[in-house]
């Protein structure tokens, strides 16, 4: 079996001397890492990386994740008080936030390179969690007004909308915050089953970056506030399963214009096509020199801002439109995307896909300097089970993208079921009907 706990210590951003410099092993618990040495600035950056995101909440306690990653960065731990905590990471000057995504609970941390040690301390106390009762409700609180908050967000309601109609899976589709019922519902037993669960040496990556210190050092440390990490097994995701058809749902408010969301079936991050549907992505709405941007803003002025993206999961994804209108040209801005995707064929010519794919390689090695994203890029490439340096791999499978494979792309996921979310001051269904007949 794989394993996937991954200690990525990437102390190095020197992506020509990654084979010279790079070391692996594993510690007692099967704790694999990986160092990286670098002559950088001395701050050290950590992420870890857990299979436990809402994906794996429970039927009946959405939540669970989400409360479990805030938890350990506010509850007491087995030997600090919640207050003492947070006073210990004041004092030594490090930035430590937690999150929960769709598929990953995340531990950022960042300090001087002369505090490491203390760094390290300070994460293994918050995996020794008690999970409190009282910080705890102090969590559930705070979710529960996300949500509420989320509620009024008109953006997110008709981009959540786009999603629940076309995605047939309600642990793909519920929110990664949960739902307030699932919520009040969760117990201090709920989240420590939850723990107990996922946070295990196979299912889990360790990610570290930075510099100041003898590789000898960093084993040491690992060893030392890491292994207590028991032995388990790999988590694994099923397959992204949509329904068939075609969609449409408004939710009426008063609301100065409308907010629209357009989605359809794509590929998620264990699928190569995804590349080629990154290329189309940035084609069709990927800045102010895009097909829809051009059309939508530039020549009707519908909108502001129209764009595309893709939006990935490991296995399986979703190719959304999305802009927002005056409400009165809100089935005219439709009309006119509708008239994009349909002749997007003639915009594919190998001069716009050359330039998408530049770009694409370019903002991929940008978002690679800082030394957080590093790790993170590393953990995140492990997750697929493919053993390659990130930037490398990223730029090859971009470059091989051809204008074939965007075509083929293409007519796959403008053939293969939408999903229209929309607020708005009135309910268009039926004047959309027709189009999205048509």
């Amino acid at each position: 079996m794989k394993k996937f706990i991954i200690l990525f210590v990437v102390l190095c951003f020197s992506h020509s001397a990654f084979a010279a410099d790079y070391t692996q092993g594993e510690l007692s618990n099967n704790l694999h890492y990986i160092i990286y040495k670098t002559a950088q600035l001395p701050i050290v950056s950590v992420n870890i990386k857990i299979k436990a995101g809402s994906y794996f909440d429970r039927i009946g306690k959405f939540g669970e994740s989400y409360i479990t990653a805030k938890a350990l960065s506010e509850c007491s731990t087995k030997h600090l008080s919640s207050d003492a905590l947070k006073q210990k990471i004041d004092a030594l000057g490090i930035e430590i936030s937690t999150s929960s995504n769709k598929e990953f609970i995340n531990i950022n941390a960042k300090s001087l390179s002369c505090n490491a040690e203390k760094m390290f301390y300070i994460i293994s106390e918050m995996l020794h969690s008690k999970f409190d009762e009282k910080n705890l409700n102090f969590v559930k609180r705070d979710a529960i007004n996300l949500i509420k908050s989320l509620q009024n967000d008109k953006d997110y309601l008709a981009l959540h909308s786009s999603f629940t109609n076309l995605i047939s899976q309600p642990e793909y589709y519920h929110t990664s915050v949960g739902l307030i019922k699932d919520i009040k519902k969760i117990s201090k037993r709920d989240i420590e089953s939850f723990y107990n669960r996922y946070f295990n040496a196979e299912n889990m990556v360790v990610s570290v970056s930075g510099n100041g210190f003898k590789e000898k050092d960093i084993k040491h440390l690992l060893s030392r506030y890491f292994s207590f990490i028991k032995k388990g097994k790999v988590y694994n995701f099923k397959k992204l399963e949509f329904k068939k058809g075609k969609f449409f749902e408004d939710r009426v408010k008063k609301v100065q214009q409308s907010y629209i969301y357009i989605s359809y079936p794509s590929f998620g991050v264990n699928d190569k096509r995804h590349y080629a549907a990154d290329v189309l992505a940035f084609i069709l709405g990927g800045n102010l020199n895009s097909v829809l941007s051009k059309n939508v803003r530039t020549k009707h002025g519908y909108a502001y801002s129209v764009f595309s993206f893709n939006y990935k999961l490991s296995r399986g994804g979703l190719f959304v439109v999305g802009l927002q209108t005056q409400n009165k040209f809100t089935v005219d801005a439709i009309k006119e995307v509708f008239f994009d995707i349909k002749n997007i064929k003639k915009y594919l010519t190998k001069d716009r896909i050359k330039g998408a794919k530049t770009y694409l390689i370019g903002s991929k090695t940008i978002s690679l300097q800082s030394s957080l994203n590093i790790a993170n890029s590393f953990s995140s490439i492990y997750m697929m089970n493919i053993n390659s340096i990130p930037w490398k791999y990223y730029k090859r499978e971009i470059e091989n993208v051809s204008r074939k494979d965007v075509l083929l792309v293409a007519d796959k996921i403008f053939k293969s079921g939408i999903s229209i979310g929309v607020v708005s001051d009135k309910n268009y269904k039926l004047r959309l009907k027709d189009i999205l007949e048509k």
